[in-house]
């Protein structure tokens, strides 16, 4: 992840392309996305990110409806995104607890994850965050391309 720079001078996407010449030339192959930005910025994120990304977190208001762009870039992506508005009440657990996991070793169970989630996140708007084992439009579309041998 990187840290928000002042977009106006438009540091964040020239700090963006030096973190992928970076990665690439230190062959490090990013599978894990992670947009908290605006949802202006989704496009930008998700012409950047690896296709390579198992896990797509699109904390960004609307992140939901990202679902084609993000499975064309990365077919095999779990994608988790929100109907609506996309807050930090929600995000910053999801971001500390899948950072947990993964620092640990653990295997993301959806199913299992959620539930321990929903324990550590009161606010409402969670109910607009949908989860990859939920994403009926990934789903679809996963299961489309396969069937057509896509």
């Amino acid at each position: 992840m990187n840290r928000p720079l002042p977009e106006e001078t438009n540091e964040d996407a020239r700090a963006q392309e030096d973190l992928c010449k970076w990665l690439a030339a230190n062959h490090i192959i990013p599978t894990v996305t992670i947009n908290r930005g605006h949802s202006y910025n989704a496009p930008y994120t998700i012409d950047q990110m690896s296709p390579a990304s198992k896990i797509v977190f699109m904390g960004s208001c609307g992140g939901y409806r990202m679902i084609h762009d993000i499975l064309e870039k990365a077919p095999d992506a779990h994608i988790i995104g929100t109907k609506q508005i996309a807050d930090a009440p929600v995000n910053n657990p999801f971001l500390k607890l899948i950072m947990e996991k993964l620092r640990n070793g653990n295997d993301i169970e959806w199913i299992p994850f959620w539930k321990e989630l929903g324990k550590l996140v009161t606010d409402k708007i969670f109910e607009d965050y949908v989860p990859p084992h939920k994403n009926l439009g990934a789903l679809f579309i996963k299961a489309y391309k396969r069937q057509m041998g896509e």
